[in-house]
């Protein structure tokens, strides 16, 4: 059931559940047992999701599941992506955890990977995730963060803790007796005194602060992806709801938001289809259900839109040309800092140019009415 839903919940979870449950079959399921029970969820997740999946293929045939399995790449088919994965691995992992100062956990998850490595004990933590760092390079930051966070918390309870009671092999303390034959290791047997007993507790708490902070954190000029986990202001919302109501329906709008050309962390391009209700020319989210190679060239024409930003009318002009995707409206998202503010170069280009009209102009967005539809080649 659990498998079933996991797939269910987001198609490109469904190699990762693959090859997962294969890592762990071959680690702790080879025998009878093992056998019959992976076949038993193999088989019922295919039972179990041959609803979603069996009317896909009835309705559009296997086109969309074969553009939707190949937009993320691939290290076996993509030279870019293998050149980033063997980058990714001979720099350790740095970055996958986005941490905003020093990458604790990523520490604490190496050194983890060193302690399986060395004692031999729980080799599948660190198989898993190179497994999902080379073969998942789309979702490889999301779901490493499972091996990550166990092989850090290995660390922890293998090598920090030991060294801040004085564990190590040949300096334990007596165990002692609770008065019914149980013999057991607390930390107030830590050897020195109170400052000692309570270090193990003082660092933990450190570590649980820090990565609390860390998860929370969006300020722009720190180097992680906290900075684009936002949602929409009620003054996005506000500005989208009124394109909704006072643009026709037909309308076609070219969204310049000023995401840096990251499809992927641009909020205003993925949610203006659904709240406005209107269609963006330049929205990546969805084309990966189309037919092979819409979606890279989505990507593509996405960032090239987004560079207009710094430039006027003609950038957009010449951009619906080249990549024929006319446009009725363009729509320029505003920032609550005004400092922030991404397109001010093409926000007054537009409001100087008589031939665009401007329709809304409110704290979340401002809206102009293009001459006509630009025209394509």
């Amino acid at each position: 059931l659990c498998t079933s839903l996991t797939v269910l919940s987001h198609l490109g979870t469904a190699p990762f559940v693959a090859f997962s449950i294969a890592l762990l079959f071959l680690a702790y399921g080879r025998h009878r047992h093992g056998v019959l029970s992976s076949a038993v969820v193999a088989v019922a997740t295919v039972i179990l999701t041959a609803p979603w999946w069996a009317t896909v293929i009835q309705t559009h045939g296997l086109g969309p599941m074969l553009a939707a399995s190949a937009s993320g790449g691939s290290v076996f088919s993509d030279p870019m992506v293998r050149y980033e994965t063997k980058l990714l691995l001979l720099r350790l992992g740095i970055g996958m955890t986005s941490e905003p100062w020093f990458p604790v956990i990523l520490t604490l998850a190496i050194a983890g990977t060193l302690v399986a490595l060395l004692r031999r004990r729980l080799l599948i933590l660190p198989a898993w995730w190179l497994a999902i760092i080379v073969l998942d390079p789309r979702a490889r930051m999301t779901l490493a963060t499972l091996p990550v966070a166990m092989l850090a918390g290995l660390a922890v309870s293998e090598l920090l803790l030991p060294m801040l009671l004085g564990r190590w092999p040949g300096r334990e303390p007596a165990p002692r007796d609770d008065g019914r034959g149980v013999r057991e290791l607390r930390v107030s047997d830590a050897p020195g005194g109170r400052a000692a007993r309570l270090a193990p507790a003082a660092v933990l708490l450190g570590l649980l602060s820090y990565s609390a902070l860390g998860a929370v954190v969006t300020r722009a000029d720190l180097a992680n992806e906290n900075q684009v986990l936002r949602s929409l202001t009620p003054a996005d919302r506000a500005a989208m709801r009124w394109v909704r109501e006072r643009t026709p329906p037909a309308s076609r709008f070219a969204l310049v938001t000023g995401s840096g050309g990251l499809w992927a962390n641009d909020r205003h391009a993925e949610w203006f289809p659904v709240l406005a209700a209107r269609r963006s020319v330049g929205t990546v989210q969805g084309t990966e259900w189309l037919a092979r190679g819409t979606f890279a060239a989505r990507v593509e024409s996405a960032e090239l839109l987004q560079e207009c930003r710094t430039a006027g009318a003609s950038c957009l002009e010449g951009w619906a040309r080249d990549n024929r995707a006319p446009f009725t409206h363009v729509y320029l998202p505003k920032e609550p800092d005004p400092d922030a503010q991404c397109c001010r170069a093409l926000l007054a280009a537009l409001r100087a140019d008589t031939r665009y009209t401007t329709l809304y102009d409110g704290p979340g967005a401002a809206v102009f009415a293009a001459p006509r539809p630009v025209a394509v080649r």
